[in-house]
């Protein structure tokens, strides 16, 4: 991944973190190692934000950010929450909470182009959950969008 891109990535998520802190007043920080799995955290959550340009009318977590994410956050007496922010604003789950619901979802497999930390431009298969509105702590909160 490009030096450039790395840098418009951390700034969005500080941008993004800074408006949670303002909005919900949840004192994040940034996590220091990029290679964490999520991005956020404070006493009682990790969150990974997760930038779509498009958007759809569910949102996409990846099966192994979920698990992974899961465990972390049970692991460190904290929940999992997970924000999409895409065309038409925030959206933001409590997977710790939903957990139940979200493993009776049926689990998808989409051959999708992948960019993160990898050379090749060639699609793989990414196995994953729709997340439906339903499920949705806050869906499509006002954003600037224009950050993406």
């Amino acid at each position: 991944m490009s030096r450039l891109k790395k840098e418009n990535i951390k700034k969005r998520e500080n941008e993004f973190m800074n408006w949670l802190n303002s909005k919900f007043n949840i004192n994040l920080e940034m996590q220091k190692n990029e290679f964490s799995g999520n991005d956020f955290f404070n006493k009682e959550y990790i969150i990974e934000l997760k930038n779509r340009n498009d958007s759809y009318s569910t949102k996409m977590i990846e099966l192994y950010k979920l698990t992974a994410n899961y465990q972390k956050a049970q692991l460190s007496n904290r929940q999992f929450i997970y924000c999409v922010v895409d065309a038409n604003g925030a959206s933001i789950f409590n997977i710790s909470k939903n957990i139940d619901k979200i493993l009776n979802l049926k689990i998808q497999n989409k051959k999708m182009a992948h960019t993160e930390h990898f050379e090749s431009k060639d699609p793989i298969m990414k196995v994953h959950y729709n997340l439906p509105k339903e499920l949705a702590e806050f869906w499509e909160l006002e954003y600037n969008t224009e950050l993406l």
